[in-house]
């Protein structure tokens, strides 16, 4: 979800809580999916909503500061970024998500799950606009050899024919499962986020 600009912002307090306590520019790539220009701009803005919380430290990473209070994080998501570190459900799901583009692997999970993906579920949750899901429907057709028909009463684009794992970017049927469980993880906590940074544009 590495177009996402919230949970980009997110990840930083997911690796500081959760990870080893400093903050490096390849960790956060990893964590986000996005080249080093985007990460660098990341923890610009970052710093610019928190300045309290993040200093550069040695070895060019940025650690928190003694005043370092996560801002962007769920009580229970920091509960259990504290307890359990990198295995914690929210780390988890930003490290998987990462190694995809969320709209291509959406797809893919739906397709191995469902055998068809509803166009109005891109909007609702991605808010990815039409034409951006019309470019997605099509790299799933180039890359799957596979016709994908628009039902016009359902709103969904069904599969025709067998989904080959040679073709899916979620081989298994469990990864499919998880990517959703993923989705969902990281769409609760772009929203909570989101509460945040609009009660901190109030105040300003």
């Amino acid at each position: 979800m590495k177009n996402i600009r919230t949970i980009r912002l997110i990840a930083i307090e997911a690796i500081l809580v959760g990870g080893n306590a400093s903050l490096s520019r390849e960790k956060l790539m990893k964590m986000t999916g996005v080249g080093p220009a985007q990460v660098t701009r990341t923890i610009r803005e970052y710093r610019d909503l928190f300045p309290d919380n993040l200093k550069f430290g040695t070895a060019k990473h940025y650690e928190p500061t003694d005043a370092f209070a996560p801002s962007l994080l769920s009580e229970s998501a920091l509960k259990d970024l504290k307890e359990k570190g990198e295995t914690a459900c929210l780390y988890q799901a930003l490290e998987r998500t990462a190694k995809f583009d969320v709209l291509d692997a959406f797809i893919d999970a739906q397709l191995v799950l469902k055998r068809e993906v509803v166009r109005d579920d891109f909007e609702k949750l991605f808010g990815a606009p039409p034409a951006t899901v019309t470019r997605a429907i099509r790299r799933a057709r180039e890359r799957t050899g596979k016709e994908l028909k628009f039902d016009s009463v359902s709103g969904a684009f069904k599969l025709v024919g067998v989904l080959k794992k040679s073709v899916r970017l979620l081989k298994e049927d469990s990864d499919a499962s998880t990517f959703m469980g993923d989705v969902v993880t990281l769409i609760e906590a772009n929203a909570f986020a989101e509460r945040k940074l609009s009660e901190l544009a109030e105040l300003a």
